[in-house]
This record gives structure tokens, C-alpha cells and sequence, in this order.
């Protein structure tokens, strides 16, 4: 086995904790490599170094320590090998990145000793036609369509299936996976689904009306968002990363790529406990 260690080196625990891991790694005889952007920090331990986007074309698993911003930007860089991913959360709430700092020896004696589930996540490919050009993206949390430099209420049109479903006006919308539903959809007000089923969450932004209340859909439903007319400069944001600025009337179509994402869970972890522990529910 071949393991590809992504970090996000600004935060102090990742030059704190992932050298002496990897020490540790070599110790046992495990392989690894990693992403040339840490080859300053890392020197000639790796086995190899390759771009991040191709990290994951050359090991069996890997490896991202920081928050779940970490995670979702080696889910963009590995996603088209569908190389399974496990996190060791370096960040804040982390339900993304699995394994803790204290246990993370421990875990990853479980791992090397197949203690663990690799689970399949779907993600949301959205095609934008923006002034007749067209691009597609994926997200493994969610698309969001805001209102960026609008100050003022912004008009959203939503179709499901060819049908109209409503229009939305507030601040913009949220189409969210069952594993983006415990990131910004949930801030916004949504609700909570376990992350390895399907379904799709619409999420409005600070509504202009109450009656406007977020709605799970079956995952083989196609969404279509048309921006108003008449207003420019609203953003397109694909987990967390603004991607373009949209002309008015412009559509985006979402739905379930048949793509998947692979994460790692560690046996004994489960996500009602992971919920209750970082909603400190009960305590």
C-alpha cells in the first residue's frame, strides 16, 4: 500500500504532528508520498512528490490532515481517480476529517489492520451556462448561487424536472449533498441528513418570507436555477470555492453525478456519535 499525505502546513499542529508521523510510518515500512507543495517543509523523506491533482493517480489512499477545508480541496484534486480519503482533523468541527490528533496512531493501527469502512459519497455536478458559455463543476457539500456584491433582495427561479418549483428571494440558495449538510446549509437553517444517503437539500438564503423553508428532493431529480434578468455580479460558489460571477440570466443545472466521493470511516466511529459529540447534544 502506497499512501499520499496531503497537510495544510499554516496550521501549527500539521508541522507539529506530521513529521514525527512519518518517522513513525518508515519505522513500520509504510510507503508514501506527497504533494510537491510540501517538499520545502518535508525535505527528501517521501518516497516521491507529485502535484497534488495527480497525487491521487499514484497511491491507494490518501492521507489530508487539516480541517474540512483540507478535505474538500483533496476531494477537488483527487476526485477524478476516486483514491479513498482519510482526514485527521486539524480544524474546528471537522465532520469531514475523521481521525483526531490524539488517536491518530492508535486509528491508524486500525487502519493498517483493515479496521475500517470505505464509504461511498455522492456529489452534485453543476453545468453553469453563463452568457453562452458553458462549464461543469462538482461538489462533494454543496453549489450555492449568492448574491455577492448585490446589496439589495436577489430573484431565483427553481425548476425540478422541467417543472417550475418557486421563486426564491433573499440573499441567494443553497443546493446541498447529505454530507454538505452539516456545513453552510446547515448555518442557513437546514437539516441535517446522514451523509451516505441520497438527497438533495434546497436551502434558501435569509428568505424574504418565511413560507420559504428548505426542501429535501429525491437525488435523481434535476434542478435548474435561473438568475434574474435584470442583476449581474451574483457568485457561483462550489464547496466554498467562488468559481465565476454570473451574467444575468444565467442557468445552472444540478444534480447527482454519477461520480462518487470515498471517504474513510474507522470502525467504532459512527455518525450519530460524531453528530451528538460536535453538536454537544446531551452533555
Amino acid at each position: 500500500m502506497i499512501l499520499g499525505i496531503i497537510c495544510n502546513t499554516g496550521k501549527p499542529e500539521c508541522r507539529s504532528i506530521l513529521p514525527s508521523f512519518l518517522d513513525w510510518l518508515a519505522s513500520l515500512g509504510v510507503k508514501y508520498i506527497a504533494d510537491e507543495a510540501l517538499k520545502s517543509f518535508l525535505g527528501e523523506s517521501p518516497d516521491a512528490y507529485y502535484p497534488r491533482e495527480r497525487l491521487g493517480e499514484h497511491c491507494d489512499v490518501v492521507l489530508s490532515f487539516g480541517g474540512d477545508g483540507t478535505m474538500l480541496s483533496t476531494v477537488r484534486a483527487v476526485r477524478d481517480f476516486e483514491t479513498p480519503i482519510l482526514g485527521v482533523n486539524l480544524g474546528g468541527m471537522g465532520y469531514l476529517a475523521e481521525i483526531s490528533p490524539e488517536e491518530l496512531k492508535e486509528r491508524f493501527r486500525d487502519f493498517l489492520a483493515g479496521r475500517y469502512d470505505v464509504e461511498d459519497h455522492m456529489i452534485l455536478e453543476a453545468t453553469v451556462d453563463n452568457d453562452n458559455m458553458q462549464r461543469t463543476y462538482y461538489a462533494l457539500n454543496d453549489v450555492v448561487v449568492d448574491k455577492g456584491a448585490v446589496t439589495r433582495i436577489i430573484r431565483l427561479r427553481i425548476s425540478i424536472q422541467g417543472q417550475f418549483f418557486n421563486t426564491y428571494e433573499g440573499d441567494g440558495i443553497i443546493i446541498s449533498t447529505p454530507t454538505g449538510s452539516t456545513g453552510y446549509s446547515l448555518s442557513a437553517g437546514g437539516p441535517i441528513l446522514e451523509p451516505t444517503m441520497q438527497g438533495i437539500i434546497i436551502n434558501p438564503i435569509c428568505p424574504h418570507t418565511l413560507a420559504h423553508r428548505p426542501v429535501v428532493i429525491s437525488s435523481d431529480k434535476v434542478i435548474e436555477i435561473e438568475t434574474d434578468p435584470d442583476i449581474s455580479h451574483l457568485m457561483f460558489v462550489c464547496d466554498g470555492f467562488a468559481e465565476q460571477m454570473l451574467k444575468p440570466g444565467a442557468k445552472i443545472e444540478v444534480k447527482r453525478s454519477e461520480r462518487v466521493v470515498k471517504l474513510i470511516s474507522m470502525k467504532g466511529k459512527y455518525f450519530y456519535h460524531v453528530l451528538r459529540e460536535k453538536m454537544r447534544w446531551g452533555i
